[in-house]
């Protein structure tokens, strides 16, 4: 497993942002051997509509 790259201010994956995700994304072999990308997320009373940032940000992001 390979954890991917950060930075610290992010609203994502920022340590440092107190009112971030703090999500931390990994490679990891899927169960058809092809590499996926995963996180875990704890939802949190602060982050409240994360299910529609992270609809957006994978409509967004695909290719």
């Amino acid at each position: 497993m390979k954890i991917l790259p950060w930075t610290r201010s992010c609203f994502v994956c920022g340590e440092q942002n107190p009112i971030g995700l703090n999500l931390r994304f990994r490679i990891e072999d899927g169960p058809d051997g092809k590499q996926m990308v995963s996180t875990t997320v704890k939802i949190q009373a602060r982050t409240r509509g994360i299910r529609e940032l992270g609809a957006w940000w994978l409509d967004c992001n695909r290719a």
